[in-house]
């Protein structure tokens, strides 16, 4: 969907405004426009933070703490994995849990039925 000419114009003066930040969309971090112009010259969509090794400090990274809402009772997943005993369902509860981040899912409740 391409953006109309005002939003595009909203966009561009957002910049003029110092100190101008944009959020790295992979790790999270804030990093100053002026290194992101270059990188958005060439794509819609970049990762900002330069550094390779760079992760979202917020992921998960413990997936059996992630809270579970089955059978009207709240359990930790790893309970609730040993319970069920079906692998086809723990790719999706992984993505789940990568998306909303650790603090999140410890927080939140994941509906199984």
């Amino acid at each position: 969907m391409k953006a109309s000419p005002t939003e595009e114009r909203d966009q561009t003066n957002q910049g003029h405004y110092r100190p101008s930040d944009l959020l790295c969309p992979e790790t999270y971090v804030w990093v100053p426009i002026e290194q992101c112009l270059p990188s958005l010259e060439n794509s819609k969509y970049c990762r900002f933070n330069q550094d390779p090794e760079a992760v979202d400090e917020g992921r998960s990274k413990e997936p059996d703490r992630l809270q579970v809402f089955h059978k009207k009772a709240i359990l930790p997943y790893g309970v609730y994995k040993k319970q069920r005993r079906d692998p086809s369902e723990e790719a999706s509860v992984l993505q789940y849990a990568s998306l909303v981040g650790q603090a999140c899912a410890e927080r939140m409740l994941l509906f199984r039925s």
